[in-house]
This record gives structure tokens, C-alpha cells and sequence, in this order.
């Protein structure tokens, strides 16, 4: 009988390290983890996809973005111009004379 309590002091000896190794590996591990929740810094934001065009009616029913690619834009925005739009039509008061103020 006093083997068995001597073979037990000495495995409970050799558990009582053991669970001191998994305590420091805890607190470790734990100060690691607050340490980078600490120190996280989220990247500035950046888009994933540059825009290049966009249907014009976006309730059309194939709304695509991008088909054309950035090298098929003009990189020149002079000639992406609008057509000239023609003047509207003199209504009967700018022929009276009654729409000038002086």
C-alpha cells in the first residue's frame, strides 16, 4: 500500500508540471493574442476594382460595369465631349419682347 501511494505522489508530482507547462503556454498564448488585438491596424481602404463605365440607364435589365477596359478609355477627356445641343425654340413671349428685362 505504501508503494502505490508513493507511485501516486510522484505521477501527481509529474501532472502538477504538466499543468504548470500548459499554464505558461496559456499565458502566452494569451498575451500574444492581446498583443495583436492591440496593435491591429485595418489597411486604409482601396477599391478592388477600378470603375471605368457604366451603362447609362442602370434599371436596364443586363447592367454590366466595366466593358470596356481602362486602355480603351481616351486618357485625352477633351474628346469625350458632348454633342453641341441646339438652343430651344423662341417661345411667343420672347417674341412679344416681354422676356427682356431692359
Amino acid at each position: 500500500m505504501e508503494d502505490a501511494v508513493v507511485d501516486l505522489t510522484a505521477e501527481v508530482r509529474t501532472l502538477a508540471q504538466h499543468v504548470e507547462v500548459l499554464r505558461i503556454a496559456v499565458d502566452d498564448l494569451r498575451q500574444e493574442l492581446e498583443f495583436a488585438l492591440r496593435n491591429w491596424r485595418r489597411h486604409d481602404w482601396v477599391p478592388t476594382q477600378p470603375l471605368t463605365s457604366l451603362p447609362r440607364d442602370p434599371m436596364i435589365e443586363d447592367f454590366v460595369v466595366n466593358r470596356t477596359r481602362r486602355e480603351d478609355v481616351p486618357s485625352d477627356p477633351s474628346g469625350m465631349a458632348p454633342a453641341p445641343v441646339a438652343p430651344p425654340a423662341p417661345t411667343r413671349e420672347a417674341d412679344a419682347g416681354l422676356g427682356e428685362l431692359f
